[in-house]
């Protein structure tokens, strides 16, 4: 590459790394978390909620603070500073045509800068834009991909073909061995939820032992 294709792909990598996939977060994870949830399947898929009732738990827990921590994100990010989310949508769509125009500007058209295998801004990209284009949610950043870059959209499908030809079977819900009852992770869980009810318990009969001797200390000192 030369040493302008790789002041591109710097900044491009930037660009997707640093806003580009941050949009996606920020739509996915806040903006629309439940219909994220529903389309992965991720409490099933990840927690296996359905299954386990800590997978459940955690899920539950996990949900609601990812979209607490995305809010946070995007007010540091600057998102929720614009008039509308629409302008943050926008934005990313922009990014997506400077990707579409650069894949364009090569002859072939299979990776960028017409290489012949693919370097670090094509897995860079296939990364970022699977989530948009195979997580089955109206991401507006799908949209803009399918009605303005055939570019990048069979740029997708060849990576996709060439380097995961079994990638129907690689999506397939896979077991989460960390969830089994019998995983080192799951048996530290349990030993730290014995200790924090006996901590419960204690503090309880700590309480309890103080509030009896406070309201029968009067009485007895009545009785003498």
């Amino acid at each position: 590459m030369t040493k302008e294709q790789k002041a591109i792909s710097h900044s491009c990598l930037r660009m997707l790394e640093e806003h580009t996939s941050q949009t996606g977060f920020y739509y996915r994870y806040n903006r629309r978390m439940p219909t994220y949830c529903e389309a992965t399947k991720l409490r099933e898929r990840v927690f296996m909620g359905d299954t386990s009732n800590i997978g459940d738990f955690i899920f539950r827990m996990f949900s609601k603070g990812i979209v607490k921590g995305w809010e946070k994100k995007a007010t540091v990010r600057g998102f929720v500073r614009y008039s509308s989310p629409d302008v943050v949508w926008a934005m990313a769509c922009e990014d997506l045509q400077a990707l579409e125009d650069l894949l364009a500007s090569t002859q072939d058209q299979n990776y960028f800068f017409g290489r012949s295998h693919p370097g670090v801004l094509d897995c860079t990209v296939f990364g970022h834009l699977s989530q948009f284009l195979y997580i089955a949610m109206d991401f507006p950043q799908k949209t803009y991909l399918k009605e303005n870059c055939p570019c990048l959209l069979r740029f997708m499908e060849h990576f996709k073909q060439t380097h995961f030809p079994d990638w129907e079977a690689l999506c397939e819900r896979q077991p989460n061995v960390g969830l089994d009852l019998d995983s080192p992770r799951m048996q530290a869980l349990q030993s730290k939820k014995k200790r924090m009810a006996l901590r419960v318990v204690a503090a309880m009969v700590a309480v309890g032992a103080v509030a009896y001797h406070t309201l029968r200390t009067p009485s007895t000192r009545q009785g003498k």
